[in-house]
């Protein structure tokens, strides 16, 4: 990859209309407040540089695929877009794009699916490799503290009282994510709050 060392891909929340872009493909997201309604984030890449942005991309997949992790083009763009937040004190393109590359891991996934309706607190159930019944807050809040995660804490008040599916854990590939730091653009201003982790 070393022809993307010195290119400059830039992350910007407007459509560039002076080089080729791709917008980043974000889905709709909800949190203790509601719908969480994010700008359109845009990969701005250079169009007269030697490498096409679709090999480029066809790369971060093939490394994608050597690590394990699942091969889509979609989370190809998210490893460009966190790449080009880390800060330049990380090095150029290249050394950042692998610092995200080399963050993906095996993790023990556990699903959960909170029920609406209220059943009596004796009843639990297990189906292999579900269990029915009331949500184990202390797990809950053991492997979100385990993962960095502030899932748990936003959510508690929600919690009490309430019954879910839980699927047994799962071994998955996810990226861990490196810390990126409160940016802002110039022009489009749009700040990311540190995070330790992100999703996959």
């Amino acid at each position: 990859m070393a022809m993307i060392a010195r290119t400059e891909i830039r992350l910007q929340s407007t459509r560039p209309s002076t080089s080729a872009s791709v917008r980043i493909p974000l889905l709709p997201a909800i949190d203790e407040n509601g719908p969480v309604y994010e700008q359109s984030l845009w990969l701005q890449y250079p169009a007269d540089t030697k490498l096409p942005f679709k090999r480029l991309v066809e790369r971060v997949n093939k490394e994608l695929n050597i690590s394990l992790h699942p091969r889509h083009e979609d989370f190809a763009l998210f490893a460009l877009a966190l790449s080009v937040l880390l800060s330049a004190g990380r090095g150029d393109m290249v050394s950042r794009l692998n610092a995200v590359l080399d963050k993906i891991c095996e993790a023990q996934v556990i699903l959960y699916y909170v029920l609406a309706a209220d059943f009596p607190e004796r009843y639990l159930f297990e189906i292999p490799p579900f269990t029915i019944g009331p949500l184990r807050t202390q797990k809950l809040s053991y492997n979100c503290e385990k993962a960095k995660s502030d899932f748990y804490s936003r959510y508690r008040r929600d919690f009490a009282n309430a019954w879910t599916i839980e699927r047994a854990p799962m071994a998955v590939m996810a990226s861990g994510g490196p810390s990126i730091q409160r940016i802002k653009n110039s022009r489009n201003t749009a700040e990311l709050a540190k995070r330790d982790r992100l999703p996959c």
